[in-house]
């Protein structure tokens, strides 16, 4: 994916996450006109596109401060990132934590789901104090 899809991608889905939902959690024309982008993310996990994952999930951290989008990064593409990837990529996760305290932040929102009890451990160390 080039930089100018990766972008779109990354304005999709946080359209769909920010206002995706109206009121009563029913889905928005918005929702309807970005769930490819939603579905894109999702499938990466399952089409065994780890890389792919990753970058995302920095083009969106780095786009959008935001909590709401943060909530959802953490509980969607990074909970999925590590669960599924996690060994490969707890380094990198570790790093950023340390150099990013927005990034650790956004961490607390992660929870363990399918990682095991060793990565998580190492984990919740690279969010020691922030949560």
């Amino acid at each position: 994916m080039n930089d100018h899809d990766l972008s779109k991608l990354v304005d999709a889905w946080i359209l769909a996450v920010t206002q995706g939902r109206d009121e009563q959690g029913r889905p928005t024309e918005v929702h309807d006109e970005n769930w490819w982008a939603l579905e894109t993310v999702i499938n990466w996990k399952y089409d065994n596109e780890p890389d792919s994952l990753w970058s995302f999930i920095l083009s969106v951290h780095e786009r959008d401060s935001g909590e709401r989008v943060a909530a959802y990064l953490a509980a969607g593409p990074v909970e999925d990132l590590m669960s599924q990837f996690g060994e490969s990529y707890i380094e990198r996760v570790e790093d950023l934590a340390n150099k990013d305290v927005r990034f650790k932040q956004m961490l607390c929102g992660v929870w363990q789901s399918m990682m095991s009890d060793e990565l998580w451990v190492r984990f919740q160390r690279a969010l020691a104090g922030c949560c």
